[in-house]
């Protein structure tokens, strides 16, 4: 069995403004612990929006009896999802540093600690409650990776996963504890509070002790020994390991402590442990979600288009197949997230390590290489006898495509990681400073500037006279070519990291709210959007009269670009943040989950599958025949493509 106590802040109480906690334990061998709680002194309604969705969110997954999980992947659903709720809310980095997350879930004799990083976790070893911090002194504490729906660190602003990390927690640490003890929450004196009460057992009779110091609530939770050990006591005793969680669950906590600590018993009408009450709860947190969002529409702005339904066929599956084969594979220092370009028999590319490399296409042999000052995550422009690239210092370089030598090179100390764009006399280079540079091509001088109001991370795109510039501000903005002149902007409810395309007549664009809109080139009216499952920061690409995209939520979609009906969409295991290919009847992209896929481009059916060492953020090139992308683990990959 397991025993909660929640110390509470004399002086506050329990702030339904600051702290929500929950604790139940379904069985001897499943129980879940969470607290949420914001710790800036400063009271937010967007944050306490965000705490309060996740509450209902994690609680409803934990009871939802249709889905059983384990605690591990229970805990990594809960991290996307917390992804997408900050989202909704458009909260920002400076927000998640005082945000404290903590959800304990036990299986077995496992248990699955995910927290807010360098946030206050602590573990009993020989009496003395230790800080979760250097897992690597602590034997039976593991870290385990999130899979995170961004997961790029440089390419993209940081989002709420980069600030949690989750821990594997193998029982009590002390084989001579009888117990495994834990303390979450708080701050340091809060803590100290907490642990002077505790020794002090001024917690019995109660699940919530009020505390005369600290300011923030903390919560200990106290474990039996594990089932394992309690079995080799005993062997007549045996524990079944059953999916997590349990169809009926068992209230363990005081009715003093759901009445004082579940702020969401306040919010909601008294829930019941019993069926139904994941489907209630999960429906409270998708309307927290729309809420959210529609609180996000800047004043004025149309509501957004609704998206075309989805066709009668279900989601293409794909199946396992193993038609890619390595042609030739390269290893570098560091990440290779820059997209390949070709140059004529060569593929032209940048790493982290601060270096651009050509590639003979054939053999994978240096052509040239090209020392840069900073880390290079842009990609690489070519343009007849010039290659455009842009360091993480903020240099711009024109390199001679014959030797790599530099033919001039400006430094505009922005770092830049979004891919330029040239209309053959000026290339427009964006900065995450929000700057827009256009620099003569001829000499690198700088022709105009134009400055938006968030980070410039999406590559730039080009069509005609007008260049398409996405912006973390949340806007889209159509740059006259030639003098810089915002033609016009318009806003699209969040950080815009997609990379726009255009035929000159049509822009299309991802969103953080996860649509693909089409957009009239000359004056931003929209023509149609289609809606996904996840945040939309890929590259787009159109092609013959369709456009396709891919999603946060694993999926790449093919759409009809005159309409916004949707084709057929095409699942892989992880976000999607590349461009797609599109040739020769096939679609090429790569995800997250490590994998390269190709799809018909006609059905969207699975043509095959290649998987590597490491998570892809770079867009493919496929040039005839064979497919070139690189890795952030550092590789750099040349596959045969499957023929039709």
């Amino acid at each position: 069995m397991s025993r909660s106590i929640c110390y509470m802040p004399a002086a506050n109480g329990l702030d339904e403004r600051r702290d929500l906690a929950y604790a139940e334990e379904s069985t001897r061998a499943k129980s879940l612990h969470l607290l949420f709680q914001d710790t800036d002194p400063r009271i937010s309604d967007a944050r306490m929006r965000f705490l309060k969705a996740a509450y209902r969110d994690v609680v409803a997954r934990y009871l939802q009896p249709a889905h059983p999980q384990t605690a591990a992947a229970l805990l990594r659903d809960v991290v996307r999802s917390l992804d997408l709720l900050a989202r909704g809310v458009d909260t920002r980095l400076d927000d998640y540093r005082d945000l404290g997350v903590y959800v304990l879930a036990r299986e077995m004799d496992v248990f699955h600690l995910l927290c807010t990083r360098g946030g206050s976790a602590r573990i009993r070893i020989n009496g003395v409650f230790v800080p979760l911090v250097n897992t690597a002194a602590l034997a039976g504490v593991r870290e385990l990776s999130i899979d995170s729906v961004r997961a790029q660190r440089d390419l993209f602003t940081p989002t709420l996963p980069d600030s949690l990390v989750l821990y594997g927690i193998d029982g009590p640490i002390d084989e001579r504890a009888p117990h495994l003890e834990l303390l979450l929450g708080g701050d340091p004196d809060d803590a100290g509070a907490a642990i002077d009460a505790l020794e002090a057992r001024r917690h019995e009779g109660g699940s919530v002790v009020v505390s005369e110091r600290g300011r923030h609530a903390v919560m200990y939770a106290a474990f039996d020994p594990p089932v394992r050990r309690r079995a080799a006591a005993a062997p007549a005793a045996t524990a079944t390991r059953a999916s997590f969680p349990l169809r009926r669950a068992t209230w363990v906590a005081s009715a003093a402590l759901l009445a004082a600590v579940v702020v969401g018993l306040a919010l909601t009408k008294p829930w019941s442990a019993r069926g139904g009450q994941g489907d209630s709860l999960r429906q409270r947190a998708s309307q927290e979600r729309v809420a959210a969002l529609e609180e996000r529409r800047t004043p004025g702005e149309a509501a957004p288009v609704p998206a075309a339904p989805a066709p009668s066929e279900e989601t293409v599956s794909t199946p396992e197949a193993s038609g890619f084969r390595v042609a030739w594979e390269k290893a570098y220092r560091a990440a290779v997230t820059s997209s390949p370009a070709p140059l004529g028999g060569a593929v032209v590319f940048g790493a982290r390590d601060g270096k651009v490399y050509a590639l003979d296409r054939a053999s994978g042999e240096k052509v040239w290489t090209h020392t840069a000052t900073g880390g290079v995550g842009a990609s690489p422009v070519v343009r007849n006898d010039a290659v455009v690239v842009a360091d993480y210092a903020g240099t711009v370089y024109r390199l001679a495509r014959g030797d790599g030598r530099a033919v001039w090179k400006r430094a505009l100390r922005e770092k830049v990681v979004s891919t330029p764009a040239t209309d053959g006399v000026r290339v427009a280079v964006g900065t995450v400073s929000g700057n827009v540079y256009a620099l003569s091509l001829e000499t690198g001088r700088v022709l105009w500037k134009f400055r938006t109001k968030g980070q410039i991370r999406g590559a730039i795109a080009h069509a005609r006279d007008t260049y398409f510039v996405p912006s973390h501000d949340g806007r889209l903005y159509a740059l006259a070519e030639d003098t810089g002149t915002r033609r016009w902007a318009l806003s699209l409810g969040g950080p815009v990291s997609s990379s726009p395309a255009s035929d000159g007549s049509v822009v299309i664009v991802g969103t953080a709210r996860g649509e693909i809109v089409a957009l009239e080139a000359a004056n931003g009216a929209r023509r149609w959007a289609v809606s996904t499952r996840g945040a939309v920061n890929s590259g787009v690409e159109i092609d013959r009269g369709r456009v396709y995209a891919g999603s946060s939520d694993g999926q790449v979609y093919c759409v009809d670009a005159a309409s916004g009906r949707l084709v057929w969409r095409a699942e892989t295991s992880g976000p999607i943040l590349s461009k797609p290919f599109v040739g020769a009847g096939r679609v090429v992209v790569t995800s997250y989950d490590r994998r390269v896929y190709c799809f018909d481009a006609d059905s969207g059916q699975v043509v095959d599958r290649y998987e590597t060492s490491e998570a892809i953020f770079s867009s493919p090139a496929v040039i005839d025949g064979r497919v070139y992308f690189g890795n952030n683990a550092g590789r750099f990959y040349c596959l045969e493509a499957p023929r039709s």
